[in-house]
C-alpha cells in the first residue's frame, strides 16, 4: 500500500510540474502580447467533454474587462513515415506539438507561438517570421488562401490552422 501512495505522489508531482511549465510559458507570451497593460488571466470554465481537446483556456482582463483569451493547446504534427495526408484516420501516425494562441476580444489572433515542437520534421512552423502572418487574422482560416504554407511543414501547418479554427469556435461557443 505504501508503494501505491508513493506512485500517486510521484504522478501528482509530475502533473503539477507540467502545469507549472505551461503557466510559465503562458505568462511569458501574455507579457509580450499585453506589454503596456496590467492584465489578469482568469480560467474559463470548460465543459468536461472539451477539456481533452481544448487545453488550458483563460480570459485576459484589463481594468476588469475581457480584452482577450489565451489558450495553451496541442495539435497534431507529422511523424516520419506516418504522414501521408492531414486526414489520415490512423492518429498514432502523428506526433503532437504544443502552441499558445492569444486572441483579442473580437477573436482575431493577437499572438501565436509554438511552445513545444518535439518532432524532427515540420519544425519550420516554429519560425516567428511564418507565425507572424496569423496576427490580426480571425479563424476560419484556410491554408494557402488566408495563410501561406511553409515548405517542409505542410502537414503541421494544416493541423495548426485546423486547430486554431477549432479553438476559436470553442471560445465563441463558451462566450
Amino acid at each position: 500500500m505504501k508503494g501505491f501512495w508513493s506512485l500517486i505522489l510521484i504522478v501528482s508531482a509530475v502533473f503539477s510540474f507540467g502545469f507549472m511549465l505551461n503557466e510559465k510559458a503562458i505568462d511569458k507570451v501574455l507579457k509580450k502580447s499585453f506589454k503596456n497593460s496590467v492584465y489578469e488571466k482568469m480560467i474559463v470554465a470548460v465543459p468536461d467533454s472539451l477539456k481533452a481537446t481544448l487545453g488550458e483556456l483563460y480570459s485576459v482582463n484589463v481594468d476588469g474587462r475581457v480584452e482577450g483569451y489565451v489558450c495553451y493547446a496541442t495539435a497534431f504534427g507529422c511523424k516520419v513515415g506516418g504522414c501521408a495526408k492531414p486526414n489520415d484516420p490512423n492518429l498514432s501516425a502523428y506526433e503532437t506539438f504544443d502552441y499558445i494562441v492569444v486572441f483579442n476580444k473580437d477573436l482575431s489572433i493577437r499572438n501565436l507561438e509554438i511552445a513545444n515542437y518535439p518532432g524532427s520534421y515540420g519544425y519550420e512552423i516554429c519560425r516567428k517570421s511564418w507565425l507572424n502572418q496569423f496576427t490580426g487574422k480571425t479563424p476560419a482560416l484556410k491554408l494557402y488562401e488566408d495563410v501561406d504554407g511553409v515548405s517542409g511543414a505542410t502537414i503541421s501547418a494544416q493541423f495548426l490552422v485546423e486547430d486554431l479554427n477549432f479553438v476559436k469556435s470553442m471560445i465563441d461557443s463558451l462566450k
